[in-house]
């Protein structure tokens, strides 16, 4: 979803019990898989349509611009 609009991003794998916290300190709360972290708003869990609508408010593209290259761990 997030190559479809564009939208650079990176992933992280929680590997050990400090960076879980890390994590929960970032989200507020218990830390969920997947969360979303888009400047300072944060959203647990996959929603699709809490996604769109958070990169929506931050002013992300809709899709990506033609060319474009995918982000992520299974991009390269």
């Amino acid at each position: 979803m997030l190559n479809r609009r564009g939208i650079p991003f990176s992933e992280k794998m929680l590997k050990s019990n400090e960076e879980s916290a890390e994590l929960s300190k970032i989200l507020g709360s218990e830390a969920a898989v997947p969360s979303l972290i888009v400047g300072q708003q944060t959203f647990k869990g996959l929603d699709y349509g809490a996604w769109n609508n958070l990169l929506d408010l931050a002013g992300y593209p809709k899709s990506a611009p033609y060319g474009a290259r995918p982000s992520g761990t299974f991009a390269r």
